[in-house]
């Protein structure tokens, strides 16, 4: 999981580009230097979401067949918490129907048949990129349903046991998560991923909601479930701060 920079200056366009081939995040890196993008790239969607907390962007691009989340589940991500979502493009080598409604669900302002010629690819960016940059962080908890969750006149011994047992509920659920990727139960995956699913949303924990959501109609993946198993323990600190515990 690795993100890198290619920086030209700080008033230039910043471009979040995400692919786990190293070989075509090198030739579209190249093709938007030449224009003087400030390209940043991720090789997985993880590693997306630790650029995005750490920078604004005119433009996000991402492939569609990552190794932890399809690009449509990350985009989705994407427009789900970071105020304002910026433009997104789906590079994918699947032109069907079915990718381009899941796209356009997903915030996705254009579909990228590949290949792309580069300078088909300067002149899309070029097109699309926002002028102004996003807010440079991710949206973990949605602030309503935290206060909700927590609220209704709990004391701090209450809320504390609350978020134990929502903690360890979470916990069982990642572990049926894991039974189902080893066995790849597609459907079994699914289940358990609404379920959770349900259980991030009622609590508040927005990331962890849209990625289970984005993740529910992918195939179970050990990738996958390192990105919610990631997002889960950032959601858990955000949430034990909330209450006054140790993050």
């Amino acid at each position: 999981m690795t993100a890198t920079r290619t920086l030209h200056s700080s008033t230039a366009m910043r471009v979040l580009l995400v692919d786990d081939s190293k070989t075509e995040r090198r030739l579209a890196e190249r093709a938007l230097a030449q224009d003087g993008f400030d390209v940043v790239t991720a090789d997985s969607a993880q590693a997306a979401l630790l650029a995005l907390d750490g920078a604004g962007f005119n433009l996000i691009i991402s492939d569609q067949r990552l190794r932890d989340l399809p690009g449509v589940a990350l985009m989705g991500m994407v427009r789900e918490t970071v105020v304002p979502a910026p433009p997104m493009l789906l590079l994918t080598s699947d032109d069907s129907a079915r990718t381009r409604h899941a796209a356009s669900h997903a915030g996705v302002c254009r579909v990228l048949t590949k290949p792309v010629a580069p300078g088909s690819l300067r002149e899309i960016v070029k097109a699309h990129a926002s002028p102004t940059h996003t807010a440079p962080c991710t949206t973990l908890l949605n602030e309503g349903n935290v206060q909700a969750f927590l609220g209704g006149g709990l004391n701090l011994d209450e809320q504390r046991l609350l978020l134990a047992r929502w903690r360890a509920g979470m916990e069982e659920q990642l572990a049926r998560l894991q039974g189902a990727a080893q066995s790849e139960d597609a459907r079994r995956w699914a289940e358990e991923l609404h379920r959770l699913r349900g259980a991030a949303a009622l609590c508040g924990a927005l990331r962890l909601s849209a990625a289970a959501a984005g993740m529910e109609t992918a195939a179970p993946s050990q990738a996958s479930l390192t990105l919610l198993e990631s997002i889960n323990q950032d959601t858990n600190a955000a949430l034990a701060h909330r209450v006054g515990l140790m993050a």
